[in-house]
């Protein structure tokens, strides 16, 4: 049984709400999910709803406010609700203040914007994992699954977290039931796994029956749809260790998982091919750019797309993102004795990190070359990083390098220099950083990168080293008047 609890900007389209509500729960009966929905209305209209609209019939409870959304009291209000699950609806950007009172939130949440732009607030990773407005019903039913994957309940009645703690928080209990480790994705077999269409590596869907997998299944390797997984004893998810996860070759096509027509795309040192048709179609995944096949890869609900490695690498959690802040923060001090403060940093939607650098976010079939991360410097009210939702972890951690770089230069660096050079400080110290870390592939992709300002700038980083070592990229780059000949 899943306590669900909602909280509805009443600004947002109610009617709309209403309907997928009604859609949600009748979804819920049918797959058998046990879900107590309850509903916390906030806005300027809280005190009432519009004529009709009954919000699936919950108890509506309203929470007083100004104009903007007083999520901050309803944020106390939900931590006295013992929810499971929290999902948050806004319509604008709310009051500031909220983001302290989201300490005591459950560890399943998410949040879905209507608004256009949508609210800064969905990129804070304590709001959780970010939908836009048309993708309500999805949010629902990706949260009640998310809590099913990866939750069960311990002896002594306590709900646990796969991966969050060895042992139980109230009756000290170490024991650990089995799970199911599928195309990256641990799901809890306490007393059964529901396999949906994004555990099998496809784009998230939930209309079609899930595949059921119990806990008598005998543990060792198994096939669902063609996708081979494993049973085996749960293990707690390690808080450090390689930066990328082992890329392995097959026998078929890396895209279409198809034959490999000829003639064959390779590009050492990645060891996977792809095969002619797959390299002819447009699909490419949005992060490192291979080829994903007509289907397009897994997608994001903001239409990005992902490839299996990159889809299953992907940081939604805010506490890997600190991490990897302390990783990198630690590592330049350390190796490049650059230091720096720590900063705070935060998710953000592609669509935000675009418009903060002055772009627009427009997904389409092939890559979509964008920025991923953005330095806001204290001037403007920082410092803070903000990092793409979703992307992998070793592009994250490359982007946190650069933009702890964009930091340090502020203390180090005269105001005035050209943006290619400053930019190509940055990209030398993330690519510096990735094969510190071992992470091969994400340093490639950081070397083919082609744009005229970071590009650039990062070819002449390198041809500066060459020629006059790291301590002069580092301290003088900004000194340049003349731009080095690049190899």
């Amino acid at each position: 049984m899943v306590h669900l609890v909602m909280l509805i900007d009443t600004n947002a389209p109610l009617a709309e709400v209403q309907r997928e509500l009604v859609s949600f729960q009748r979804w819920a009966a049918e797959v058998g999910t046990g879900v107590v929905l309850e509903v916390l209305a906030i806005g300027e209209r809280a005190s009432w709803l519009p004529e009709g609209v009954s919000l699936s019939s919950s108890a509506v409870s309203g929470v007083r406010s100004e104009r903007e959304p007083n999520l901050a009291n309803a944020l106390d209000l939900v931590a006295s609700r013992d929810a499971d699950a929290v999902l948050t609806v806004l319509a604008k950007e709310p009051r500031p203040g909220w983001h302290a009172h989201a300490r005591a939130l459950p560890d399943f949440r998410a949040v879905v914007g209507f608004g256009q732009p949508p609210p800064g607030a969905l990129g804070q990773g304590a709001l959780g994992a970010p939908f836009i407005g048309s993708h309500l019903a999805l949010a629902l039913r990706w949260l009640t699954c998310e809590f099913e994957d990866r939750s069960w309940v311990c002896a002594c009645g306590v709900r646990r977290v796969l991966g969050v703690t060895a042992a139980c928080s109230v009756c000290g209990a170490t024991e650990l039931p089995r799970v199911l480790d599928l195309a990256g994705r641990q799901l809890v077999l306490a007393p059964a796994a529901r396999i949906h269409a994004h555990h099998l590596g496809k784009p998230l869907a939930f209309d079609a029956p899930p595949r059921v997998l119990d806990d008598t299944t005998p543990a060792g390797p198994v096939t669902i749809d063609g996708v081979n997984g494993v049973v085996r004893p749960a293990e707690p998810r390690p808080r450090k260790g390689p930066m990328e996860a082992a890329i392995a070759g097959s026998a078929r096509c890396a895209g279409c998982d198809g034959p490999l027509i000829e003639p064959v795309r390779r590009e050492p040192p990645d060891p996977r091919r792809f095969c002619a048709t797959c390299v002819a179609s447009s699909f490419r995944c949005d992060f490192c750019g291979v080829p994903v096949g007509e289907g397009g890869g897994s997608r994001w609900p903001d239409g990005r797309k992902a490839c299996p490695v990159c889809w299953s690498s992907a940081v939604t959690d805010l506490r890997i993102l600190d991490e990897l802040v302390d990783r990198a923060t630690g590592w330049m001090r350390r190796t490049l004795g650059m230091a720096v403060e720590r900063c705070p940093v935060r998710f953000e939607h592609a669509a935000a990190i675009c418009e903060l650098n002055g772009l627009r976010f427009v997904p389409q079939p092939g890559l979509s070359p964008r920025p991923i991360g953005f330095y806001v410097p204290t001037a403007a009210g920082g410092p803070i990083i903000c990092v793409e939702h979703g992307s992998p972890r070793a592009i994250a951690y490359g982007v946190v390098a650069h933009e702890l770089t964009h930091a340090w230069q502020e203390v180090h660096w005269p105001r005035q220099v050209p943006r290619t050079l400053v930019e190509g400080l940055a990209m030398w110290v993330e690519y510096q950083a990735l094969l510190a870390a071992g992470a091969i592939h994400a340093a490639r992709h950081a070397e083919r990168y082609g744009d005229p300002v970071y590009g650039l700038g990062f070819r002449i980083a390198l041809a500066v080293e060459g020629e006059r070592g790291p301590d002069f990229v580092k301290h003088r780059l900004h000194e340049l008047t003349q731009w080095p000949a690049q190899g």
